[in-house]
């Protein structure tokens, strides 16, 4: 885990926006349904991404962030991030349904927005959409997806530096493949093993 925060820590400094988390961690109903546990170990320049739509969950992670001051962020609906005094709102990779709910993020005032993308045209269809950061996936293999083909981090980097909007790395993230994250300009880290390694840290 040391090596994915150190490497995430690098990558944000870097990109010189200190509004931008340096790790995202990606709660998942069937890999991390109940992030709550984790979130006194989070390191410094940590955010909960939280997924799933479970509003009960949802109010606890958002009242743990608060008390522990972690960002938190919604992935959903706009008026649901309002409703949860979210930190900011994650939106997922459709393009109608991401126009808009970033046009109603933005309309009330709303903090930072983030997109999902899984290539270059979702990528500029969330620059476009004023997306603040996006995160492109899956860099590599992951367990969240098993058969998924992963981008690779050749082509990754290559769309991150045309991205034209900051960009996190997102998928199959380990201590071993991040080292490889250095050569490209992303701005941080997202995923799930990051998280679960803190059980034994």
């Amino acid at each position: 885990m040391r090596t994915i925060t150190t490497v995430a820590f690098r990558l944000n400094a870097r990109s010189g926006d200190a509004r931008l988390p340096a790790l995202l961690a990606m709660s998942d109903r069937a890999r991390l349904p109940d992030p709550v546990p984790f979130l006194r170990r989070f390191p410094r320049r940590a955010a909960l991404v939280f997924r799933g739509g479970d509003a009960a969950r949802g109010w606890a992670a958002r009242a743990a962030c608060r008390r522990l001051g972690v960002p938190f962020f919604w992935a959903g609906a706009a008026a649901e991030a309002r409703f949860l005094s979210a930190d900011g709102l994650h939106l997922r990779d459709d393009a109608a349904a991401r126009q808009r709910e970033a046009r109603a993020w933005r309309r009330h005032g709303g903090a930072l927005l983030f997109a999902a993308a899984h290539g270059p045209r979702a990528v500029r269809a969330a620059a476009a959409a004023g997306a603040d950061a996006v995160l492109l996936s899956p860099v590599f293999p992951t367990a969240s997806h098993p058969g998924a083909p992963a981008i690779g981090i050749s082509r990754f980097r290559a769309w991150a530096r045309a991205a034209g909007v900051p960009v996190y790395a997102l998928g199959g993230v380990t201590p071993k493949t991040a080292r490889a994250l250095v050569s490209t300009p992303c701005v941080g880290i997202a995923g799930i093993d990051w998280v679960l390694a803190l059980r034994g840290a």
